[in-house]
């Protein structure tokens, strides 16, 4: 089964208003657009832009491809268990969310110096009021202000009202299905950057082997296991030179790359990856190759 290269549906089909406007509806009421980069809403999600299916929603291509694509972790479910999107506003605007209404992983990919987010509980917060408040600068006073640097990882509870000034972008994980609310930490618990380690064989306390497949070809790859919870695992992987990654039975992989420039290849497809570029791995796919300067994050259910 072959690698597949998406893209977000608002980028393939820019004069599709409706879609545009579906984007931005997730967590209500938003600033400035967001943009989902794997997804398999119908309406929104990704659309396949490589191989023979390239132009179909990914979401009509798992229907016809079959489910069992995501891994036997995914049988549970019965659907595409996340989604990942990109954050941020306009040049000029505030990213915001009244009441979030799914726990995240958020990775910060960008962040210029002093670039804050503004957390509080939604909750306590009045809809009418927490919008005069956008509009006069005054919603700082109610809200946690954290100052963020690129690679911070956090996550981020359901009900959590924001505000992302727009020198921030920031990658979010985010489950379609149901967790339990104690299995979320805190909202920014961990505020160092992500330190890569030079073993992508790293051995995780899982009883099956992610990362059995993955492994350094030529040159260097580092990897880091980010955040994890009873769904998905989040890595961040950062390479210079070549390296091998597969998939087993248990899940699909999607990576995501936040950096320079890449040549993924599994023999049948050959993918120019860079900023943006978005990966799907069907489960027990044939390993792939990737080689290039390049930083990505790397998701995987975690059943």
């Amino acid at each position: 089964m072959s690698i597949l290269k998406l893209a977000p549906a608002s980028v393939v089909d820019e004069p599709d208003k409706k879609a545009i406007s579906k984007l931005i509806s997730t967590d209500e009421p938003l600033a400035a657009a967001s943009t989902y980069l794997f997804s398999a809403n119908p309406e929104y999600g990704s659309v396949v832009v490589s191989g023979d299916k390239a132009g179909i929603p990914f979401s009509q291509w798992l229907t016809d491809y079959g489910y069992h694509a995501l891994g036997t972790d995914c049988d549970q479910y019965g659907k595409l268990p996340l989604e990942i999107r990109g954050l941020g506003g306009e040049e000029g605007k505030l990213f915001y969310s009244l009441n979030k209404t799914k726990p995240s992983l958020w990775v910060i990919t960008e962040a210029k110096p002093g670039a804050v987010v503004y957390l509080g509980e939604g909750e306590k917060t009045e809809s009418a009021q927490f919008l005069a408040s956008l509009a006069d600068g005054s919603f700082t006073k109610g809200m946690e202000d954290y100052e963020v640097v690129p690679q911070m990882t956090a996550e981020v509870d359901a009900g959590t009202t924001y505000v992302v000034d727009d020198r921030v972008r920031i990658l979010e994980v985010t489950p379609t299905v149901d967790l339990p609310a104690e299995l979320h930490m805190h909202v920014f618990d961990h505020e160092e950057e992500i330190e890569h380690c030079d073993d992508p064989d790293h051995d995780h306390d899982h009883d099956h082997g992610y990362h059995q497949g993955d492994g350094v070809i030529d040159g260097s790859a580092s990897f880091s296991a980010g955040e994890s919870n009873s769904l998905y695992e989040a890595d961040f992987y950062l390479v210079d030179g070549s390296m091998e990654m597969s998939t087993d039975s248990r899940s699909f992989k999607v990576l995501v790359f936040m950096s320079g420039t890449a040549v993924v290849d599994d023999h049948e497809e050959t993918i120019h990856a860079e900023k943006g570029t978005v990966i799907f791995a069907p489960a027990s796919s044939k390993p792939f190759r990737i080689t290039g300067n390049c930083n990505f994050m790397m998701v995987h259910l975690n059943a």
